[in-house]
């Protein structure tokens, strides 16, 4: 089998998720008494072991947060641990504005 092509834009390949602007530990207390499913909240500063809490799915500056789930990503560090990444396995996530989430787009046929 071929694995590699030339000048196929990396776009068609990779989602990138940014984060959410405002998501800090004082809004994840606010909404922390709303039921419903919870979503890992990851930072830059967060690995495999720590987390700010969880979330419920909501609106934040009058946007609904951006959640990813049910597929497998890395978590990559703007600041903080800039550069670090996790590998995150499938389950359900969001991001504050100082972490990218990138995962594989489903790539039926590329040629």
């Amino acid at each position: 089998m071929k694995y590699q092509i030339k000048n196929f834009p990396i776009k068609k390949v990779i989602d990138c998720m940014s984060g959410n602007s405002g998501l800090t530990e004082e809004f994840i207390y606010s909404k922390s008494n709303i039921q419903g499913k919870k979503y890992t909240v990851l930072s830059s500063s967060t690995d495999n072991t720590t987390s700010m809490g969880e979330i419920p799915f909501c609106s934040i500056n009058g946007k609904p947060i951006k959640v990813f789930e049910n597929k497998e990503g890395l978590l990559v560090a703007r600041n903080g641990k800039a550069g670090a990444i996790t590998y995150l396995p499938p389950g359900g996530y969001t991001i504050n504005d100082h972490a990218y989430i990138v995962s594989l787009k489903r790539v039926v046929h590329i040629l």
